[in-house]
């Protein structure tokens, strides 16, 4: 009965046990709970907020097989021949739950709400420890390819806006002259990344002596490599290398095409002052600094830009025009490059 709660089948599964029927009573225990979990889960109202759901999905989920384990625990403990019965409806229960889980993520946009949710279903997890049941490895498995879906989502889309920033960049010094309060919130903002001096970029009474892309780049780049880190597992470590390499090289690419535009001439000086800021990105995520280099390993053995696997719609024309470069795009890279080499 769904109503009266796992006690209410303890009469008829004690009942087969003593009559020696324990593999019919374990089937009977196992029926009844999944139509339990089914029915728990079903009566969850779908919240405006994916992390509020999933967060009281994954509660209701864990704490429904948990309550499982124990009954289970309660009711078939002189007939310990059951418990692998038991450990294989629970797999098969966390493989419809994460196939939920992973349904409500399949369209979300925002990497951070991806690792929130993750966190939240990994802490509800834990709960099961204390009965003997660890799944959070077997979680990390079937969740594995959602989540390389969802980092290389988040890149590809962090690497177009990069994109578009570029293309209206005029690479002038930011003004904040007339706002005062726009320059503090961007000064609060660099520090909260790593960028501690960034009050030293600032001069004239309002202007800050780095690009609105580099701005821009500072910011997403500190934001991806932070939820990345939040997802790790081992299993990812490939994934995050590339992702990340792929977000900064595409920064170094943009640095290299200024460098090599005739009308940008004048602001050679300022450009590379752009490309030696990133050196501070991230210097507040010391779990960041062996996973950023050896991007820069993976991705860059020489002067010359070494394609890693990131999406591009450029023409084979585009890619050519864009690791054949000058020789100051090369030396523009280089000092890129050995800057972020020492963050």
């Amino acid at each position: 009965s769904l109503r009266g709660g796992p006690r209410a089948d303890r009469k008829a599964v004690g009942l087969l046990l003593r009559l020696g029927r324990a593999a019919q009573a374990c089937n009977l225990f196992l029926k009844n709970r999944s139509k339990v979990m089914v029915h728990s889960q079903q009566q969850l109202k779908v919240e405006g907020s994916v992390v509020l759901y999933v967060t009281k999905l994954a509660s209701v989920f864990f704490d429904g097989l948990l309550e499982s384990v124990q009954e289970f625990q309660r009711a078939f403990a002189e007939n310990p021949e059951s418990s692998s019965a038991f450990v294989v409806w629970a797999d098969e229960q966390l493989r419809a739950f994460v196939d939920q889980f992973t349904r409500q993520l399949a369209n979300c946009k925002n990497l951070g709400i991806v690792a929130d949710c993750v966190e939240a279903a990994l802490k509800e997890c834990k709960k099961l420890c204390n009965a003997g049941l660890d799944f959070k490895y077997v979680m990390h498995k079937l969740m594995l390819d959602s989540l390389v879906e969802s980092i290389n989502e988040s890149r590809d889309r962090l690497i177009e806006a990069c994109r578009l920033k570029a293309a209206e960049e005029t690479w002038k010094p930011l003004d904040f002259r007339t706002d005062d309060k726009q320059l503090s919130t961007l000064t609060l903002e660099m520090r909260n990344i790593g960028i501690d001096d960034f009050s030293n970029l600032v001069f004239d009474g309002g202007k800050v002596d780095l690009s609105r892309t580099t701005i821009s780049f500072c910011k997403v780049a500190h934001s991806f490599v932070r939820d990345v880190l939040r997802l790790y597992i081992p299993e990812l470590y490939g994934v995050f290398i590339e992702s990340t390499s792929g977000l900064f090289q595409e920064q170094i690419i943009i640095i290299q095409d200024a460098m090599g535009e005739d009308q940008y001439l004048q602001e050679h000086p300022f450009i590379l002052k752009n490309a030696t800021v990133s050196k501070w990105l991230g210097s507040t995520k010391r779990r960041a600094y062996g996973l950023i280099r050896h991007a820069y390993l993976h991705a860059n053995t020489s002067d010359r830009l070494v394609p890693v696997q990131s999406p591009s719609n450029d023409s084979p024309n585009e890619n050519h025009r864009r690791t054949s470069k000058s020789n100051s795009n090369r030396h523009s890279t280089t000092n890129y490059l050995q800057f972020l080499w020492r963050c």
